[in-house]
């Protein structure tokens, strides 16, 4: 995996409108940063950190993972950013009962299948008929604690095929994420700008249960809405 840090030069009318809207943000780095290399990146993760952070590096500070190939900074406009740390190259030693100090912006969800009258599970158009779902955000803390604590359970992931999971939460804080985000819809793709996404901010310590797995969750994010700056998931040894 590789990790940058860009802080986001507040001058530049295209960083402002990044920083206000994360799904600009996203097609700015995916774009820019690996070209032609995309199909090659793997899960491209990013997260725009706390206000109190941008202020102390000068402006909106964003943390991006890719598990495939590096991005090539390069391809960004130069007055676009303030300062990048990075590409570095991030091959985390996890081991089972590992306690970790861990930051995760996510959007917890409940999914439940869509059934017509009938009782039959009902799917999209298309090719590939994808099970449709309904979506609750879930408002209540100990909800979003608990959708969490889910996260951890070892699975196979729907979207990778990988065994993901691998944790269990030792201590918590929860923060709701100031303002809304957009979320993608099903009809066009101009519709994914149209539906506002709730937030959460988490910080606390996890115990790792399944090294294998965990490696694989840091790889390939937690929860929905990742091109929306959502389910980056953190790490570091507690001191």
């Amino acid at each position: 995996m590789y990790v940058s840090r860009l802080v986001l030069n507040m001058r530049n009318r295209e960083a402002r409108r990044d920083a206000a809207m994360p799904y600009e943000l996203h097609r700015t780095l995916v774009s820019r940063g690996f070209g032609k290399d995309i199909e090659r990146s793997g899960r491209i993760l990013f997260r725009l950190e706390p206000e109190r952070e941008a202020r102390e590096h000068g402006g909106p500070l964003v943390m991006v993972q890719s598990s495939g190939v590096a991005p090539q900074w390069a391809g960004l406009l130069p007055d676009y950013y303030v300062r990048i740390d990075g590409p570095r190259t991030f091959e985390p030693k996890i081991e089972r009962g590992q306690l970790l100090g861990f930051r995760l912006l996510a959007n917890p969800v409940e999914r439940q299948r869509q059934r017509d009258d009938a009782g039959n599970v009902l799917r999209s158009t298309g090719e590939k008929q994808h099970v449709r779902f309904h979506r609750r955000a879930l408002l209540r803390p100990e909800e979003q604690e608990q959708w969490l604590e889910r996260q951890g359970i070892v699975r196979i992931s729907d979207e990778t095929g990988t065994t993901v999971g691998g944790f269990t939460l030792r201590f918590v804080t929860i923060a709701p994420e100031a303002g809304t985000r957009q979320r993608s819809g099903e009809i066009t793709h101009a519709s994914k700008r149209s539906l506002p996404h709730v937030g959460v901010r988490f910080d606390g310590v996890l115990e790792v249960t399944d090294a294998d797995a965990f490696i694989n969750t840091l790889a390939a994010g937690i929860g929905p809405a990742k091109a929306f700056g959502f389910g980056y998931l953190s790490v570091a040894p507690l001191r």
